[in-house]
């Protein structure tokens, strides 16, 4: 059974060092896709701001365009599937608490930054990272459910991994990928709610 909690129990802080200001960022892989999770009450308000943060922090340019753009200075790796971003956090309901994400789909190459989408791929990797901050917790071995809504389509999905009894959570493969990892069953697509809309 999943718990969620409003602050995450983990060290998960920003912290100032040297003038600078620090915050935790996760590069995490969903699938086959790649990308970074931020916790949302880190991350500026202001879209301009935002917009400008996660530019720096993939290495795409500030404006214009930049062919052939290898974004040495970042955490991205070239192709769309490596430059996701998900701003996420949690979020008080009528049915009790669950996650909340916004995908942010950088290119390489450019400065434009599109909110309008989602990935089914990054979005399996959201549970790992509510386990890690902190933000959900577990008790005891079995499935362990979490709701995720994602405010780029408004589709509301249920995530679940299973986790052993020495703590650990049931391997999966998937083609391409070398290694097993934690499996994720889902994303499966929860009743639409008003003003929805299913994406298959």
């Amino acid at each position: 059974m999943e718990r969620l909690n409003s602050t995450g129990s983990s060290g998960f802080n920003p912290r100032i060092t040297a003038s600078t200001m620090e915050f935790p960022v996760h590069h995490m892989r969903g699938g086959t896709s790649t990308g970074l999770m931020l916790r949302d009450i880190f991350v500026p308000q202001n879209l301009n701001l935002r917009e400008e943060l996660l530019r720096h922090l993939m290495g795409v340019p500030l404006n214009r365009q930049r062919p052939g753009n290898r974004q040495i200075t970042g955490l991205g790796r070239g192709p769309a599937t490596s430059n996701k971003v998900f701003v996420a956090g949690i979020e008080e309901t009528p049915n009790g608490v669950r996650l909340v994400s916004t995908l942010a789909q950088l290119a390489s190459d450019h400065e434009g930054i599109d909110w309008s989408v989602n990935c089914g791929n990054m979005s399996a990797s959201l549970l790992l990272w509510a386990l890690d901050t902190g933000l959900a917790g577990h008790d005891g071995a079995g499935p362990l459910d979490l709701d995720i809504r994602n405010t780029n389509t408004g589709v509301i999905t249920t995530a679940r991994m299973v986790l052993k009894e020495n703590g650990g959570f049931v391997q999966t493969e998937i083609p391409g990928v070398d290694g097993a990892f934690p499996g994720v069953d889902g994303p499966h697509v929860c009743p639409l709610q008003p003003g929805t809309q299913r994406h298959e």
